[in-house]
């Protein structure tokens, strides 16, 4: 039975209050098993019979919808994708400030032209790498003075998209 990991966008954070307790029962109920949740940002770790992750994804959007009465977009990976997105870090000399080393999780794939608007927003020293569906970031002053947001790479890249830490990425694919 494959292990799946979902990364929620945009969860407690803005008021939009999420129970990690709830979220793993609401996982429970679609019938998920051995279900786990990472930190408070909505990492989910479960496993299934069901292989096909847009139905995943669509059932637990939905489940969400319901439970807590707002929409967040959940972007699936298998554990072989996530360490796959480890061992192919672009940023490897960065690993050890793992806290300004990032994977922005997009739901599509983008093109270089499209990366490229990137650039204007990378005013003190940030790094941006595709691989696949994935937006490696690097940010030197760390990401929270950074003008390259979630919001901005969503915009420019047409996709949505969900970021996490490299400490997470890391702690998830142990998981």
């Amino acid at each position: 039975m494959p292990t799946y990991i979902s990364l929620l966008r945009a969860v407690n954070v803005g008021g939009r209050k999420m129970s990690m307790a709830t979220l793993r029962e609401t996982c429970e109920a679609l019938g998920w098993q051995n279900v786990r949740t990472y930190i408070q940002s909505g990492n989910i770790l479960f496993e299934t019979a069901e292989t096909n992750p847009t139905k995943l994804q669509m059932m637990l959007e939905a489940r969400i919808v319901a439970m807590f009465g707002y929409e967040s977009a959940v972007l699936l990976r298998t554990v072989p994708q996530m360490q796959a997105i480890v061992a192919n870090n672009p940023f490897v000399a960065h690993e050890t400030t793992p806290a300004k080393l990032h994977v922005a999780f997009l739901s599509g794939e983008a093109t270089a032209a499209q990366v490229a608007q990137l650039a204007p927003f990378c005013t003190t020293g940030e790094q941006v790498h595709l691989l696949g569906t994935e937006l490696y970031l690097w940010y030197p002053n760390g990401g929270g003075a950074s003008k390259l947001t979630t919001n901005v790479i969503e915009k420019k890249l047409g996709v949505i998209a969900t970021a996490r830490n490299w400490n997470t990425v890391r702690k998830l694919c142990e998981l």
